[in-house]
């Protein structure tokens, strides 16, 4: 009887272990699958949400530094012939690197306050389309896995994947300006700074590495004098390329 019993014992444990085993092997099937279904829309999710919030502190960072700078139109002269055509445009080395130097700290620090989670009360209103205790958690925004699955009843029942970045501590810029002509007898100038920052999206069991670039208007004026027939569409020209140092 004994025996019997012990038989039975045996062969109900190895009934649980086969549906407990089979769960599993399920389970990790399932993870797979929504894992590699997913992982191409998460990837670029993630990558838009982070380009967006750069963004964001690359213009809240120039426009920062432009209130503070009073002298912006120092950042370039122009130079003229006798007649009045505008024949040379150069920078002022001095106040272009300040003023890139200025602006790319300010980039730095926002970007690397908030990976921390730190919120500064003065960029609450900047920020107000994030959520202040996920941004104090270092989570950028949670999306829910039921997005991408194209069931939308599955949308608040499935979890949400958390969104996090890492601000890679390299930023670049320079100033872009361009001149063409306007009306009689006058000129357009845009000038423009373009910034490069290296970013990296965090989720789980995933990461990506991208560059964020993004150039932001800073002057637009007229100025007395014409381009040069020959410069059929106006004419431009870059600063040197100022890197923040890293590490």
């Amino acid at each position: 009887m004994k025996q019997i019993r012990l038989k039975k014992k045996m062969k109900k444990s190895k009934k649980c272990l086969i549906f407990f085993l089979s769960v599993l092997f399920l389970f990790f099937c399932m993870f797979f699958w929504l894992n590699k279904k997913i992982e191409p829309f998460l990837e670029n999710y993630a990558e838009l949400e982070i380009k967006k919030f750069a963004n964001l502190i690359i213009n809240h960072a120039v426009s920062t530094e432009i209130k503070k700078n009073s002298q912006v139109d120092q950042l370039f002269t122009i130079e003229k012939d006798n007649d009045g055509n505008i024949v040379a445009m150069d920078f002022n080395t001095f106040f272009v690197n300040q003023f890139l130097s200025s602006v790319m700290n300010t980039i730095h620090e926002e970007l690397t306050q908030i990976e921390n989670g730190e919120v500064k009360e003065e960029n609450t209103e900047l920020l107000n389309r994030y959520q202040k205790e996920k941004l104090e958690k270092g989570i950028l925004y949670e999306v829910p896995i039921g997005l991408f699955l194209d069931f939308p009843l599955w949308i608040n029942l499935l979890p949400k994947v958390p969104i996090k970045f890492q601000f890679l501590g390299d930023v670049s810029s320079h100033i872009h300006t361009k001149i063409t002509n306007y009306g009689i007898n006058n000129a357009f100038v845009e000038v423009n700074i373009e910034v490069e920052v290296s970013m990296m999206s965090m989720l789980p069991f995933l990461s990506q590495r991208f560059t964020v670039q993004s150039e932001v208007p800073m002057i637009m004026k007229l100025v007395e004098g014409t381009v040069p027939n020959y410069y059929f569409h106006g004419f431009e020209k870059d600063s040197m390329n100022f890197s923040l140092p890293t590490g």
